[in-house]
């Protein structure tokens, strides 16, 4: 139910950065989003907890009335989506 809602309402992106700190000069970074109306805010809370409270839950820029759930994924975001 989770992963049919995240498809339609959701987005993972991975962002590359070069980076000459870390062994192969590039760095992955990668972000879980999942937007919503205000109506479904405590839908984005549900994902907060979750995700063990790790992200945020904000108002979209330039948007009245929507709201996101956004967490720089770390293992336990990896790990649920895949």
């Amino acid at each position: 139910m989770v992963s049919g809602f995240i498809e339609g309402e959701g987005s993972l992106v991975i962002s590359v950065i070069k980076n000459n700190k870390v062994s192969n000069g590039i760095l992955l970074n990668p972000e879980f989003n999942v937007v919503q109306h205000e109506n479904g805010i405590n839908i984005l809370h549900s994902f907060k907890v979750l995700f063990d409270n790790y992200g945020n839950v904000l108002k979209k820029s330039g948007s009245e009335k929507v709201y996101v759930f956004s967490s720089k994924c770390k293992k336990i975001c990896i790990a649920f989506l895949f």
